[in-house]
């Protein structure tokens, strides 16, 4: 799920950022829904989310890994933005996703970034838009289908 995430976030440190400044590392993948993927990983519902108090961003993969979705946390905390897409179910102790998706949302990982260079999570997250092209990332997308097509 990581791999195309760590060669788009090299190329990103390589040619936009200072050497001086800590590198970029995508967080460990963490499991929404840990009993229903079978895919066992280390961070899992209901765990706090990677990175939770940090800026960034955040990846949203479907149940077959596949990327689905990319933001950025760079006015409030990832834990609260990633907050707002999960919460918990009736039952107090399985994950809902909230809102509508074309594929169902079941893993997510992050990257933070520097706690003095908050303002990079929005340059980070519009240059993974552009490399990853995640499906449910739809705004500004037509715009740039256009744009190819000229």
């Amino acid at each position: 799920m990581l791999k195309d995430i760590g060669v788009a976030l090299e190329e990103y440190q390589t040619k936009y950022r200072r050497s001086d400044v800590p590198s970029l590392r995508p967080s460990g993948v963490y499991s929404l829904f840990p009993e229903e993927t079978g895919r066992p990983t280390d961070l899992c519902w209901p765990a706090k989310y990677p990175h939770c108090e940090k800026k960034g961003v955040y990846f949203i993969f479907g149940k077959t890994g596949r990327l689905l979705y990319i933001g950025k946390a760079s006015l409030t905390s990832l834990g609260d933005r990633v907050g707002s897409y999960f919460r918990y179910a009736d039952d107090k102790k399985t994950c809902k996703i909230k809102g509508t998706w074309k594929d169902s949302p079941a893993f997510l990982a992050t990257v933070a970034v520097p706690d003095d260079m908050p303002f990079e999570a929005a340059a980070l997250e519009e240059f993974l838009i552009g490399r990853l092209k995640p499906s449910e990332n739809t705004v500004g997308m037509d715009r740039e289908r256009f744009a190819m097509n000229l």
